[in-house]
């Protein structure tokens, strides 16, 4: 199932590592793996205004690799939106049928 974390962008709900508001999180502090993230080039669709959220997407290791693929996703959508966003797609699968 997708998420859409805003921006026309959807994502997997099975890569989603971590939903961080851009207020909590201090970047000055030791954020080692955001930093090492940055530094490699994972920022995907950023934004340079009215960011609110980050989310952090981990695709499983592919067969012959040793190394998973994170990215870090700018959103301007609120990381609550985003959390609400991804329980209400499991909800939706569960009731798919009308059954509860």
């Amino acid at each position: 199932m997708y998420v859409h974390i805003g921006n026309n962008i959807y994502v997997l709900k099975k890569d989603i590592v971590g939903i961080f508001n851009v207020k909590s999180l201090n970047l000055n502090e030791k954020n080692n793996y955001f930093k090492d993230l940055t530094k490699l080039g994972n920022i995907k669709n950023t934004i340079n205004d009215n960011v609110k959220s980050y989310i952090i997407t981990c695709k499983s290791k592919k067969k012959g690799t040793s190394k998973n693929t994170c990215n870090i996703y700018c959103s301007n959508i609120s990381s609550n939106t985003i959390v609400n966003r991804f329980r209400d797609v499991e909800i939706d699968w569960r009731y798919k049928d009308g059954k509860r």
